[in-house]
């Protein structure tokens, strides 16, 4: 068997006859003739309230200087306890039996 890049002459032609349609095609727009050529993009309610939510996260310090004053200040004292119902809740990702009680 050969086989080479070359195409038979009737597929060749033909092929070039529908690029040459194509080309010549006017562009048609999804939303009608009137309708602009540039694209669009288009936020939904929810993505938008996103976009502004990760917008403030972003503009917001990485570090509260004050709450990092405060727990060196308690850890250097020895007073700073550990919230261990939290840190449970956090691990776990529930809530804790005594805020269920509460």
């Amino acid at each position: 068997m050969n086989i080479s890049d070359k195409l038979p002459p009737e597929i060749s032609r033909t092929y070039h006859l529908q690029i040459a349609q194509v080309e010549r095609r006017p562009a048609r727009s999804v939303h009608g003739p009137e309708a602009s050529t540039r694209d669009e993009v288009s936020l939904s309610a929810d993505a938008r309230v996103v976009q502004k939510a990760k917008a403030a996260a972003t503009a917001a310090p990485a570090v509260r200087p004050e709450k990092v004053a405060a727990l060196k200040q308690k850890i250097a004292e020895g007073t700073y306890e550990i919230p261990l119902d939290a840190l449970v809740d956090r691990l776990l990702g529930s809530e804790s039996v005594t805020e269920k009680a509460g």
